[in-house]
Protein backbone atom coordinates (compact mmCIF):
# COMPACT_ATOMS: atom_id res chain seq x y z
CA UNK A 1 0.00 0.00 0.00
CA UNK A 2 1.52 3.18 -1.07
CA UNK A 3 2.20 5.52 1.77
CA UNK A 4 -0.02 9.38 0.83
CA UNK A 5 2.51 12.94 0.72
CA UNK A 6 1.04 15.05 3.25
CA UNK A 7 -1.16 17.70 2.19
CA UNK A 8 -0.10 21.10 1.93
CA UNK A 9 -2.27 24.27 3.38
CA UNK A 10 -1.17 27.44 1.87
CA UNK A 11 -0.93 30.38 4.25
CA UNK A 12 -3.50 33.73 3.98
CA UNK A 13 -0.84 35.62 1.77
CA UNK A 14 -0.74 33.11 -0.77
CA UNK A 15 -4.22 32.34 -1.39
CA UNK A 16 -4.39 35.84 -2.07
CA UNK A 17 -1.42 35.65 -4.44
CA UNK A 18 -2.85 32.74 -5.93
CA UNK A 19 -7.09 34.17 -6.39
CA UNK A 20 -5.09 37.10 -8.26
CA UNK A 21 -3.93 35.23 -10.69
CA UNK A 22 -6.90 32.31 -10.96
CA UNK A 23 -4.67 29.87 -9.25
CA UNK A 24 -6.97 29.40 -6.39
CA UNK A 25 -10.96 28.65 -7.00
CA UNK A 26 -11.73 27.10 -3.55
CA UNK A 27 -10.65 28.30 -0.18
CA UNK A 28 -11.43 24.83 1.22
CA UNK A 29 -9.25 23.33 -1.50
CA UNK A 30 -5.73 21.76 -0.45
CA UNK A 31 -3.02 22.07 -3.06
CA UNK A 32 -0.47 19.40 -2.82
CA UNK A 33 3.35 20.83 -3.02
CA UNK A 34 3.68 19.55 -6.83
CA UNK A 35 0.23 21.32 -7.94
CA UNK A 36 1.89 24.63 -6.51
CA UNK A 37 5.15 24.50 -8.53
CA UNK A 38 3.14 23.72 -11.47
CA UNK A 39 1.26 26.33 -11.19
CA UNK A 40 4.23 28.73 -10.42
CA UNK A 41 5.81 27.54 -13.39
CA UNK A 42 2.51 28.71 -15.48
CA UNK A 43 3.00 31.86 -13.83
CA UNK A 44 6.56 32.35 -14.78
CA UNK A 45 6.26 31.28 -18.27
CA UNK A 46 3.25 33.89 -18.62
CA UNK A 47 5.56 36.67 -17.20
CA UNK A 48 8.25 35.08 -19.69
CA UNK A 49 6.27 36.11 -22.39
CA UNK A 50 4.84 39.28 -21.41
CA UNK A 51 8.18 40.65 -21.12
CA UNK A 52 9.45 39.33 -24.78
CA UNK A 53 6.77 40.99 -26.07
CA UNK A 54 7.15 44.29 -24.81
CA UNK A 55 10.96 44.08 -25.81
CA UNK A 56 9.65 43.27 -29.16
CA UNK A 57 8.07 46.40 -29.62
CA UNK A 58 10.63 48.04 -27.87
CA UNK A 59 12.75 47.12 -30.17
CA UNK A 60 11.13 47.94 -33.21
CA UNK A 61 10.10 51.57 -32.51
CA UNK A 62 13.91 52.21 -31.64
CA UNK A 63 14.86 50.33 -35.45
CA UNK A 64 11.99 52.63 -37.08
CA UNK A 65 13.66 56.07 -35.19
CA UNK A 66 16.68 55.12 -36.51
CA UNK A 67 16.30 55.73 -39.77
CA UNK A 68 17.30 59.17 -41.53
CA UNK A 69 17.25 61.12 -44.35
CA UNK A 70 20.44 61.87 -45.44
CA UNK A 71 21.07 64.51 -47.97
CA UNK A 72 24.41 65.13 -49.67
CA UNK A 73 26.88 66.50 -52.53
CA UNK A 74 29.14 64.56 -54.72
CA UNK A 75 32.09 66.78 -55.75
CA UNK A 76 35.52 65.88 -57.31
CA UNK A 77 38.61 66.46 -55.15
CA UNK A 78 40.85 68.50 -57.65
CA UNK A 79 38.38 70.87 -58.26
CA UNK A 80 35.05 70.55 -56.38
CA UNK A 81 32.64 70.51 -59.34
CA UNK A 82 29.66 68.62 -59.02
CA UNK A 83 29.73 64.77 -60.16
CA UNK A 84 26.52 64.57 -62.12
CA UNK A 85 24.98 60.75 -62.17
CA UNK A 86 27.75 59.57 -59.66
CA UNK A 87 26.29 56.35 -57.64
CA UNK A 88 25.17 56.12 -54.03
CA UNK A 89 24.36 52.85 -52.69
CA UNK A 90 23.98 51.16 -48.95
CA UNK A 91 26.66 49.09 -48.78
CA UNK A 92 25.32 45.28 -48.23
CA UNK A 93 21.74 46.54 -50.36
CA UNK A 94 20.95 46.11 -53.88
CA UNK A 95 17.77 48.21 -54.02
CA UNK A 96 18.48 50.93 -51.72
CA UNK A 97 19.99 53.43 -54.06
CA UNK A 98 20.19 57.05 -55.59
CA UNK A 99 22.06 58.90 -58.39
CA UNK A 100 23.34 62.32 -57.78
CA UNK A 101 21.13 65.26 -59.74
CA UNK A 102 23.03 68.18 -62.40
CA UNK A 103 24.13 69.59 -59.21
CA UNK A 104 26.04 66.34 -57.88
CA UNK A 105 23.20 66.35 -54.99
CA UNK A 106 21.09 62.97 -53.37
CA UNK A 107 18.99 62.16 -51.32
CA UNK A 108 19.15 58.68 -49.41
CA UNK A 109 16.93 57.41 -46.08
CA UNK A 110 19.52 54.92 -44.08
CA UNK A 111 20.00 53.90 -41.15
CA UNK A 112 22.12 55.29 -38.94
CA UNK A 113 25.57 53.57 -38.76
CA UNK A 114 24.73 52.42 -42.14
CA UNK A 115 27.73 52.93 -44.86
CA UNK A 116 27.34 54.65 -48.48
CA UNK A 117 29.41 53.48 -51.49
CA UNK A 118 29.88 56.15 -53.90
CA UNK A 119 31.64 55.45 -56.85
CA UNK A 120 31.87 57.46 -60.51
CA UNK A 121 33.30 56.31 -63.58
CA UNK A 122 37.28 57.84 -63.95
CA UNK A 123 37.21 58.39 -60.04
CA UNK A 124 38.52 55.92 -57.28
CA UNK A 125 35.14 54.37 -55.15
CA UNK A 126 34.42 56.11 -51.89
CA UNK A 127 33.01 54.60 -49.03
CA UNK A 128 31.08 56.62 -46.27
CA UNK A 129 29.95 55.88 -42.64
CA UNK A 130 26.71 57.89 -41.72
CA UNK A 131 27.10 58.55 -38.07
CA UNK A 132 24.79 61.41 -37.25
CA UNK A 133 24.98 64.14 -39.78
CA UNK A 134 22.42 64.14 -42.40
CA UNK A 135 24.44 66.81 -44.91
CA UNK A 136 27.52 64.89 -46.60
CA UNK A 137 29.94 66.15 -48.70
CA UNK A 138 31.59 63.69 -50.08
CA UNK A 139 34.88 64.41 -52.74
CA UNK A 140 35.95 61.31 -54.92
CA UNK A 141 40.21 61.58 -55.94
CA UNK A 142 40.69 60.63 -59.63
CA UNK A 143 41.33 57.68 -60.05
CA UNK A 144 44.86 56.99 -61.67
CA UNK A 145 45.58 53.52 -64.44
CA UNK A 146 49.62 52.35 -64.18
CA UNK A 147 50.93 51.87 -67.44
CA UNK A 148 50.85 48.20 -67.35
CA UNK A 149 47.03 48.29 -66.61
CA UNK A 150 45.93 49.07 -69.91
CA UNK A 151 47.83 47.73 -73.35
CA UNK A 152 48.34 51.11 -75.43
CA UNK A 153 48.81 50.95 -79.49
CA UNK A 154 49.06 53.10 -82.61
CA UNK A 155 46.74 53.58 -84.55
CA UNK A 156 48.21 56.16 -87.34
CA UNK A 157 46.73 60.10 -86.17
CA UNK A 158 47.33 59.06 -82.53
CA UNK A 159 47.28 56.42 -79.66
CA UNK A 160 44.47 54.63 -77.93
CA UNK A 161 44.09 51.37 -75.39
CA UNK A 162 43.53 48.33 -77.06
CA UNK A 163 39.93 48.06 -75.89
CA UNK A 164 38.90 51.07 -76.74
CA UNK A 165 39.88 50.34 -80.43
CA UNK A 166 37.11 49.71 -82.85
CA UNK A 167 39.06 47.87 -85.65
CA UNK A 168 40.95 44.57 -85.64
CA UNK A 169 44.34 45.28 -84.11
CA UNK A 170 47.49 43.65 -82.38
CA UNK A 171 49.38 45.07 -80.09
CA UNK A 172 52.48 43.44 -79.12
CA UNK A 173 54.81 44.72 -76.19
CA UNK A 174 59.00 43.90 -75.02
CA UNK A 175 57.57 41.17 -73.38
CA UNK A 176 55.70 39.40 -76.11
CA UNK A 177 58.78 39.85 -78.89
CA UNK A 178 60.53 36.50 -79.65
CA UNK A 179 64.03 35.95 -77.67
CA UNK A 180 67.15 35.17 -78.45
CA UNK A 181 69.65 36.62 -81.86
CA UNK A 182 67.35 39.08 -83.24
CA UNK A 183 68.36 40.84 -86.13
CA UNK A 184 65.20 42.34 -88.12
CA UNK A 185 62.43 43.92 -86.35
CA UNK A 186 60.24 41.61 -88.40
CA UNK A 187 61.34 38.31 -86.41
CA UNK A 188 60.22 39.77 -83.77
CA UNK A 189 56.69 39.59 -85.17
CA UNK A 190 57.22 35.43 -86.31
CA UNK A 191 53.89 33.89 -84.22
CA UNK A 192 53.32 36.26 -82.35
CA UNK A 193 49.70 37.58 -84.13
CA UNK A 194 47.15 35.81 -85.55
CA UNK A 195 46.41 36.43 -89.32
CA UNK A 196 49.69 37.54 -89.49
CA UNK A 197 52.52 35.06 -91.77
CA UNK A 198 55.90 35.88 -91.31
CA UNK A 199 58.62 33.89 -92.72
CA UNK A 200 62.37 34.87 -93.39
CA UNK A 201 63.57 34.60 -97.25
CA UNK A 202 66.68 32.09 -96.41
CA UNK A 203 68.79 31.53 -94.22
CA UNK A 204 71.74 34.15 -95.01
CA UNK A 205 72.51 36.84 -92.81
CA UNK A 206 70.17 39.46 -92.27
CA UNK A 207 68.09 38.08 -95.02
CA UNK A 208 64.29 40.01 -95.65
CA UNK A 209 61.44 38.62 -94.15
CA UNK A 210 58.04 38.07 -96.14
CA UNK A 211 54.81 39.13 -94.29
CA UNK A 212 51.17 39.02 -94.96
CA UNK A 213 48.37 39.61 -93.39
CA UNK A 214 45.06 37.93 -93.35
CA UNK A 215 46.99 36.51 -96.91
CA UNK A 216 47.67 37.75 -100.57
CA UNK A 217 45.00 40.40 -102.29
CA UNK A 218 46.26 40.37 -105.10
CA UNK A 219 47.64 38.02 -107.87
CA UNK A 220 50.36 40.17 -109.57
CA UNK A 221 50.60 43.22 -107.82
CA UNK A 222 52.31 44.22 -104.01
CA UNK A 223 50.85 42.24 -100.96
CA UNK A 224 53.16 43.79 -98.74
CA UNK A 225 51.45 45.72 -95.65
CA UNK A 226 52.83 49.14 -95.55
CA UNK A 227 54.97 49.66 -92.94
CA UNK A 228 55.40 52.90 -90.62
CA UNK A 229 58.15 53.80 -88.65
CA UNK A 230 57.24 56.60 -85.65
CA UNK A 231 54.43 57.98 -87.97
CA UNK A 232 57.04 57.94 -90.83
CA UNK A 233 55.73 55.70 -93.69
CA UNK A 234 58.55 53.47 -95.29
CA UNK A 235 58.58 52.46 -99.29
CA UNK A 236 58.20 48.89 -100.07
CA UNK A 237 60.42 48.72 -102.71
CA UNK A 238 63.11 49.10 -100.26
CA UNK A 239 66.70 50.14 -100.06
CA UNK A 240 68.94 48.99 -102.75
CA UNK A 241 72.08 46.72 -101.95
CA UNK A 242 69.79 45.73 -98.68
CA UNK A 243 68.68 42.98 -98.26
CA UNK A 244 66.42 43.89 -95.80
CA UNK A 245 65.49 47.54 -95.76
CA UNK A 246 64.10 47.25 -91.78
CA UNK A 247 67.65 46.11 -90.66
CA UNK A 248 68.66 49.60 -90.09
CA UNK A 249 65.91 49.45 -87.05
CA UNK A 250 68.30 48.12 -84.21
CA UNK A 251 64.78 45.53 -82.58
CA UNK A 252 66.06 46.61 -79.27
CA UNK A 253 65.17 50.31 -79.87
CA UNK A 254 61.40 48.85 -80.57
CA UNK A 255 58.89 50.09 -77.95
CA UNK A 256 55.92 48.13 -79.20
CA UNK A 257 54.29 46.95 -82.94
CA UNK A 258 50.75 47.56 -83.85
CA UNK A 259 49.28 45.89 -86.99
CA UNK A 260 46.00 47.09 -88.10
CA UNK A 261 44.78 44.30 -89.91
CA UNK A 262 41.34 45.43 -91.61
CA UNK A 263 40.59 47.85 -94.23
CA UNK A 264 40.08 50.90 -91.81
CA UNK A 265 43.62 51.10 -92.35
CA UNK A 266 42.93 52.51 -95.47
CA UNK A 267 40.98 55.53 -94.18
CA UNK A 268 44.28 56.72 -92.26
CA UNK A 269 47.08 55.88 -95.41
CA UNK A 270 44.99 55.22 -98.03
CA UNK A 271 45.10 52.42 -100.95
CA UNK A 272 48.81 51.53 -100.30
CA UNK A 273 47.70 50.21 -96.66
CA UNK A 274 44.93 47.97 -98.64
CA UNK A 275 47.22 44.95 -97.54
CA UNK A 276 47.58 45.93 -94.03
CA UNK A 277 49.71 48.48 -91.78
CA UNK A 278 52.56 47.10 -89.33
CA UNK A 279 53.13 50.23 -87.24
CA UNK A 280 56.26 50.46 -85.10
CA UNK A 281 56.93 52.58 -82.08
CA UNK A 282 60.65 53.17 -80.92
CA UNK A 283 61.19 53.99 -77.18
CA UNK A 284 61.59 57.48 -76.13
CA UNK A 285 63.11 58.92 -73.16
CA UNK A 286 61.21 58.30 -70.07
CA UNK A 287 60.97 60.01 -66.26
CA UNK A 288 60.47 57.53 -64.13
CA UNK A 289 59.64 59.65 -61.14
CA UNK A 290 58.53 63.71 -61.72
CA UNK A 291 58.79 64.05 -58.39
CA UNK A 292 62.39 63.54 -58.16
CA UNK A 293 65.48 64.68 -59.71
CA UNK A 294 66.23 62.45 -62.68
CA UNK A 295 68.96 59.75 -62.25
CA UNK A 296 71.14 58.60 -65.02
CA UNK A 297 69.30 54.87 -66.21
CA UNK A 298 71.90 52.30 -68.30
CA UNK A 299 70.86 49.15 -69.66
CA UNK A 300 72.86 46.81 -71.39
CA UNK A 301 71.89 43.73 -72.98
CA UNK A 302 73.90 41.56 -75.38
CA UNK A 303 73.94 37.45 -76.83
CA UNK A 304 76.37 35.47 -78.60
CA UNK A 305 75.36 32.62 -80.71
CA UNK A 306 76.52 29.48 -82.94
CA UNK A 307 74.61 28.46 -85.78
CA UNK A 308 75.64 25.24 -87.69
CA UNK A 309 74.42 23.68 -90.87
CA UNK A 310 72.51 20.44 -90.04
CA UNK A 311 71.26 17.23 -92.21
CA UNK A 312 73.50 17.93 -95.06
CA UNK A 313 72.29 15.65 -98.06
CA UNK A 314 74.55 12.44 -98.62
CA UNK A 315 76.48 12.54 -101.83
CA UNK A 316 78.93 10.48 -103.28
CA UNK A 317 82.74 10.69 -102.20
CA UNK A 318 85.16 11.03 -104.95
CA UNK A 319 86.67 7.22 -104.95
CA UNK A 320 82.72 5.64 -104.93
CA UNK A 321 81.85 8.06 -107.84
CA UNK A 322 85.02 6.55 -109.61
CA UNK A 323 83.53 3.56 -109.13
CA UNK A 324 79.90 4.37 -110.57
CA UNK A 325 81.75 6.18 -113.66
CA UNK A 326 84.15 2.55 -114.49
CA UNK A 327 81.32 0.24 -114.00
CA UNK A 328 79.04 2.64 -116.90
CA UNK A 329 81.99 2.10 -118.90
CA UNK A 330 82.71 -1.62 -118.61
CA UNK A 331 79.08 -2.30 -118.77
CA UNK A 332 76.61 0.46 -119.93
CA UNK A 333 78.97 1.65 -123.39
CA UNK A 334 80.04 4.83 -121.80
CA UNK A 335 82.95 6.36 -123.19
CA UNK A 336 86.51 5.80 -122.23
CA UNK A 337 87.11 9.82 -122.00
CA UNK A 338 84.98 10.10 -118.98
CA UNK A 339 87.86 8.11 -117.12
CA UNK A 340 90.20 10.70 -118.15
CA UNK A 341 88.07 13.59 -116.87
CA UNK A 342 88.21 12.30 -113.35
CA UNK A 343 90.20 13.50 -110.69
CA UNK A 344 92.29 11.87 -108.26
CA UNK A 345 90.89 13.77 -105.48
CA UNK A 346 87.94 12.93 -102.24
CA UNK A 347 85.70 16.64 -102.21
CA UNK A 348 82.94 16.65 -100.00
CA UNK A 349 81.44 20.06 -101.64
CA UNK A 350 79.13 20.75 -99.01
CA UNK A 351 82.06 21.09 -96.38
CA UNK A 352 83.33 23.38 -98.69
CA UNK A 353 80.55 25.90 -98.77
CA UNK A 354 79.40 25.66 -95.42
CA UNK A 355 80.69 26.90 -91.71
CA UNK A 356 79.83 26.91 -88.23
CA UNK A 357 78.83 30.81 -88.23
CA UNK A 358 79.49 33.23 -85.08
CA UNK A 359 76.92 36.06 -84.24
CA UNK A 360 77.13 38.68 -81.11
CA UNK A 361 75.07 41.70 -80.91
CA UNK A 362 76.02 44.17 -78.38
CA UNK A 363 73.28 47.00 -76.84
CA UNK A 364 73.68 50.04 -74.44
CA UNK A 365 71.29 52.62 -73.72
CA UNK A 366 71.48 55.74 -71.85
CA UNK A 367 67.88 57.43 -69.98
CA UNK A 368 68.21 60.67 -68.08
CA UNK A 369 66.14 63.95 -67.88
CA UNK A 370 68.21 67.36 -68.36
CA UNK A 371 65.28 70.37 -66.79
CA UNK A 372 62.47 68.12 -67.02
CA UNK A 373 63.34 67.14 -70.83
CA UNK A 374 64.12 63.36 -71.22
CA UNK A 375 66.36 61.80 -73.89
CA UNK A 376 67.51 57.97 -74.33
CA UNK A 377 70.76 57.62 -76.24
CA UNK A 378 71.13 53.39 -77.60
CA UNK A 379 74.00 52.27 -79.09
CA UNK A 380 74.36 48.96 -81.23
CA UNK A 381 76.65 46.84 -82.23
CA UNK A 382 75.60 43.67 -84.52
CA UNK A 383 77.92 40.73 -86.41
CA UNK A 384 75.96 38.14 -87.67
CA UNK A 385 77.50 35.34 -89.99
CA UNK A 386 75.62 33.12 -92.35
CA UNK A 387 76.68 29.27 -92.26
CA UNK A 388 77.19 29.60 -96.30
CA UNK A 389 80.95 30.93 -96.11
CA UNK A 390 81.83 34.82 -97.31
CA UNK A 391 78.08 35.69 -96.20
CA UNK A 392 77.75 38.05 -93.35
CA UNK A 393 76.08 41.36 -91.75
CA UNK A 394 78.08 44.38 -90.17
CA UNK A 395 75.38 46.88 -88.42
CA UNK A 396 76.63 49.45 -86.00
CA UNK A 397 73.16 52.04 -84.71
CA UNK A 398 73.27 55.29 -82.72
CA UNK A 399 69.81 56.50 -81.97
CA UNK A 400 68.83 59.73 -79.58
CA UNK A 401 65.65 60.36 -79.05
CA UNK A 402 63.84 63.01 -76.68
CA UNK A 403 60.26 63.72 -75.76
CA UNK A 404 59.84 67.27 -73.80
CA UNK A 405 56.47 68.59 -72.73
CA UNK A 406 56.15 72.14 -72.85
CA UNK A 407 53.44 74.91 -71.82
CA UNK A 408 52.28 72.86 -68.88
CA UNK A 409 51.58 70.09 -71.32
CA UNK A 410 49.95 72.06 -74.03
CA UNK A 411 52.94 71.22 -75.98
CA UNK A 412 54.47 67.73 -76.85
CA UNK A 413 57.51 67.24 -78.89
CA UNK A 414 58.91 63.92 -80.33
CA UNK A 415 62.90 64.12 -81.46
CA UNK A 416 64.11 61.46 -82.96
CA UNK A 417 67.36 60.93 -85.21
CA UNK A 418 69.11 57.99 -86.31
CA UNK A 419 72.21 56.68 -87.68
CA UNK A 420 72.92 53.01 -89.16
CA UNK A 421 76.28 51.77 -91.05
CA UNK A 422 76.23 48.76 -92.18
CA UNK A 423 78.35 45.76 -94.12
CA UNK A 424 76.59 43.28 -95.84
CA UNK A 425 78.18 40.52 -97.44
CA UNK A 426 75.97 38.26 -99.94
CA UNK A 427 77.22 34.71 -100.70
CA UNK A 428 75.99 33.57 -104.09
CA UNK A 429 73.44 31.03 -103.22
CA UNK A 430 73.62 29.25 -106.54
CA UNK A 431 76.67 27.53 -104.94
CA UNK A 432 74.40 25.22 -102.49
CA UNK A 433 72.73 24.04 -105.65
CA UNK A 434 77.07 23.31 -107.19
CA UNK A 435 77.57 21.59 -104.42
CA UNK A 436 75.08 18.47 -104.91
CA UNK A 437 76.20 18.43 -108.66
CA UNK A 438 80.00 19.08 -109.26
CA UNK A 439 82.32 16.17 -109.42
CA UNK A 440 83.69 14.96 -105.94
CA UNK A 441 86.79 13.39 -107.84
CA UNK A 442 88.23 17.14 -108.43
CA UNK A 443 90.07 19.12 -106.19
CA UNK A 444 89.03 22.59 -105.47
CA UNK A 445 91.88 23.78 -107.30
CA UNK A 446 93.87 22.61 -110.25
CA UNK A 447 96.52 24.71 -110.75
CA UNK A 448 95.02 26.75 -113.71
CA UNK A 449 96.04 30.33 -114.33
CA UNK A 450 92.81 31.33 -116.08
CA UNK A 451 90.23 30.93 -113.49
CA UNK A 452 92.47 31.98 -109.98
CA UNK A 453 93.15 28.62 -109.52
CA UNK A 454 90.12 26.90 -109.06
CA UNK A 455 88.79 23.53 -111.03
CA UNK A 456 86.68 24.74 -113.95
CA UNK A 457 85.07 22.69 -116.62
CA UNK A 458 87.40 23.38 -120.18
CA UNK A 459 86.80 22.29 -123.58
CA UNK A 460 88.40 18.39 -124.62
CA UNK A 461 91.87 19.22 -125.67
CA UNK A 462 92.56 22.78 -124.62
CA UNK A 463 93.50 21.51 -121.36
CA UNK A 464 93.15 23.23 -117.75
CA UNK A 465 93.43 26.99 -118.82
CA UNK A 466 91.13 26.17 -122.47
CA UNK A 467 87.90 27.63 -123.06
CA UNK A 468 85.02 27.32 -120.04
CA UNK A 469 82.52 24.89 -120.60
CA UNK A 470 79.40 27.60 -119.57
CA UNK A 471 76.19 25.07 -119.43
CA UNK A 472 78.46 22.84 -117.16
CA UNK A 473 78.43 22.94 -113.31
CA UNK A 474 80.34 25.43 -111.93
CA UNK A 475 83.10 25.31 -108.96
CA UNK A 476 81.19 25.66 -105.66
CA UNK A 477 83.66 27.32 -103.77
CA UNK A 478 84.11 30.07 -106.85
CA UNK A 479 80.99 30.34 -107.21
CA UNK A 480 79.88 31.72 -103.39
CA UNK A 481 82.13 34.29 -103.85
Amino acid sequence: MIKPKPAYIPDASSKNCLNQFGLWHNSNRLLSKENVRNYSFALMSKFLMLALLLIISFTSTTFAQEVIEVRGKVVSADDQSELIGANVFEKGTLNNGASTDFNGEFTLRVPIGATLVVSYIGFEKTEVKVVGKKTLLIELNQETLELESAVVVGIGYGKIKKADATGSVTAISPKDFNQGSIASPQELLIGKASGVVASTLGGSAGAGTKIRIRGGSSITGNNDPLIVVDNIPLESSGISGMANPLSTINPNDIESISILKDASATAIYGSRASNGVIIITTKKGKIFDPNASSKLTVNYNGNVSLATPADLLEVFSGDEFRSIIKDRVDNYGLTAEALNRLGNANTDWQDEIYENAFSTDHNLSFNHAISGIPYRVSLGYLRQGGILKYNSIDRKNVSFATSPSLFDGALDIDLNASLSLIDNNFSNTDAIGSALQFDPSQPIKNGNKRYGGYTAWTLLGEGIDGTPINIATHNPVETEK
